[in-house]
């Protein structure tokens, strides 16, 4: 049987810059669920937002867990549901997961990248209302974003400071569970653990486990 630090080095397809240290916080936040028994495993139900571009997923769902991937460009999910589907705009009804996990994905939204045809300047606050609207009472959100200083053209990604991160976070009740913060560090050219006020002036990530109350 695989590790779980192995499951999910086998889900980040991209290993480079700070993408190792997102996964290696989605494993610590998703730890607990590998203690279930295979038979209830099926019973955690769990939403990827944005989930091409990375086996998390398939990887999940090979492990027993009630997974469902959904991104707006095809992807290959394994035994996941696989849903096809701008994610502000597709319906789940009355569905609600257990875990919703949104790696590297919440700064696109509503910008045109990744073939978003539809230009939407708050697409990140209501993706972070919806996903909250989508966890049961009492799960959870796995959520990574960039943050300090920008490397990308505004058009591709949002890159959030001390005040729009919080913003996106109040945006909704939301109880935080964990909030880390990752940043490269020039002096010995590596990634090195940060807090929001040394990582603004940074390349960093701020990565949170968001609880709904």
């Amino acid at each position: 049987m695989m590790r779980l630090k192995d499951l999910m080095k086998e889900a980040m397809l991209n290993q480079q810059y700070e993408r190792p240290y997102e996964y290696d916080f989605l494993t610590q936040c998703l730890a607990p669920l590998f203690i279930l028994p295979n038979d209830l495993r099926g019973k955690v139900k769990i939403l990827d937002v944005g989930c091409a571009e990375s086996a998390i997923s398939k990887v999940l769902a090979s492990q027993g867990f009630d997974v469902t991937g959904i991104d707006i460009n095809e992807w290959d999910t394994g035994k996941a549901r696989f849903i096809k589907a701008n994610f502000l705009e597709h319906d789940f009804g009355s569905e609600q997961f257990d875990v919703v996990i949104a790696i590297s994905t919440i700064e696109h939204i509503g910008l045109p990248a990744y073939g978003q045809k539809k230009l939407d300047r708050l697409g990140d606050l209501k993706a972070m209302r919806k996903i909250y609207e989508l966890t049961k009472i009492g799960g959870v959100a796995i959520i990574t974003v960039p943050y300090g200083r920008p490397h990308h053209p505004p058009e591709f990604e949002r890159v959030y400071g001390y005040d729009t991160l919080w913003k996106l976070i109040d945006i909704v009740d939301w109880e935080i569970i964990r909030l880390d913060f990752v940043m490269y560090d020039e002096s010995v050219r590596a990634w090195v653990k940060g807090d929001p006020f040394r990582a603004q002036t940074k390349d960093a990530v701020a990565m949170m486990m968001l609880r709904r109350p």
